[in-house]
């Protein structure tokens, strides 16, 4: 390696390892539900365990309750929706994962906009409007809008409120207040899968148990201010928790096991606990009486490399052999193989930055990802 290509990998790996340091950090992220007029708006994020906590200030935007948000990471965007204060209108707002770069996706002055998801392989998001009664969606820029769900003719009763993706069974589930029902992600064949006598406004889907969370504002007797759980086709309903507070946004930690909610009145706080209910924990407190609602977690492995970079006969192991070896490889592309470091065919055949900040992050993260395509 010539000695100029060496001061270039100095200058690269200061350069880039701020963008690692942090590259393999899992967030959570909450709304701040009411903001008054001329109150600032702001997101929380913060670590899986609550620390670092930190707010992403929006900016002085519309009075109303931002409620929903959702979370594409791959793209680097958050989506949040704003239910009408003053002036009347539902909004669909979105930002960098760091707050920055916000814009107006969608807005109708007649609608009040509160459950939002995405499905970043499709390129779409979808909300629910509760004056409208329906459930639409459109491309991740908002263009190209389309009812998928429509008024009492489909729901029967209460609005939509929360909504979840299925992907996997190509399905979209959401709570009305009243029920929990479903249907294909072009809105055919809807049906109710559980019918309650509390009111469920959020929910979540945990794919690989075949179950659906969901948390209720106003049940009866023990079950008031409730998190529940059942089968997505409905069938084994179960109670984890309940008890003071008023629970609103629902999220899952697939891989570590656990639900978090936010906690909406009294002391208001984002909580989190085991997935059969034990182990509760605050885990951050919310500022009252703003509080918060709507709940994301960003729970992915940012890293995509699976072992080391060598090919015949590594050491297991991301370390500064193979950071060099990429560097290398990058700077004097004649030098080595001309491949790339994603598995699955996804990446470009080329050796190029993409690969060297992929490299940085497993190599400051001090651990190997799981290969996402397993």
């Amino acid at each position: 390696m010539s000695s100029r290509s060496t001061m270039r990998i100095g200058w690269v790996v200061g350069f880039l390892m701020g963008i690692a340091a942090s590259a393999n950090a899992q967030k959570l992220y909450s709304t701040m539900g009411w903001a008054a007029p001329g109150e600032v708006v702001y997101v929380w994020r913060s670590n899986l365990d609550g620390s670092d906590l930190e707010q992403l200030v929006l900016g002085n935007l519309l009075q109303g309750d931002y409620y929903g948000i959702a979370l594409d990471v791959g793209a680097g965007k958050m989506y949040f929706t704003r239910r009408p204060g003053t002036p009347p209108g539902g909004t669909v707002y979105r930002a960098n994962l760091d707050g920055s770069n916000l814009e107006v996706v969608h807005s109708d002055l007649n609608s009040a906009i509160h459950g939002i998801a995405v499905d970043p392989s499709a390129g779409k998001i979808y909300w629910s409007d509760i004056i409208t009664e329906r459930i639409q969606r459109a491309n991740l820029d908002g263009s190209n809008v389309e009812d998928i769900l429509l008024g009492d003719n489909t729901f029967g009763g209460p609005v939509p409120l929360g909504i979840a993706l299925e992907l996997t069974g190509e399905k979209l589930y959401w709570a009305d207040g009243g029920s929990l029902r479903r249907s294909n992600l072009d809105g055919s064949g809807p049906e109710e899968i559980v019918s309650f006598p509390g009111v469920p406004v959020e929910l979540a889907i945990h794919p690989t148990q075949g179950q659906v969370y969901w948390s209720d504002t106003a049940g009866i007797g023990n079950n008031l201010h409730s998190i529940w759980r059942a089968d997505m086709d409905g069938e084994n309903i179960e109670r984890i928790f309940y008890g003071e507070g008023t629970p609103a946004g629902v999220a899952l930690d697939v891989t570590a096991g656990k639900v978090y909610w936010v906690h909406g009145s009294g002391t208001p706080s984002v909580r989190r606990a085991n997935l059969d209910g034990s182990g509760m924990e605050d885990i951050f407190f919310l500022p009252a009486p703003v509080g918060g609602w709507g709940i994301a977690l960003d729970t992915t492995c940012q890293s995509r490399l699976y072992g080391d970079i060598f090919p015949d006969g590594g050491d297991g192991f991301v370390d500064m052999d193979d950071l060099l070896r990429v560097l290398q490889a990058y700077l004097e592309p004649l030098c080595c193989p001309a491949a790339d470091l994603y598995p699955c065919g996804t990446g470009d055949e080329i050796i190029d930055l993409d690969d060297l900040i992929i490299s940085l992050a497993e190599f400051a993260g001090g651990s190997i990802c799981p290969d996402p395509c397993e």
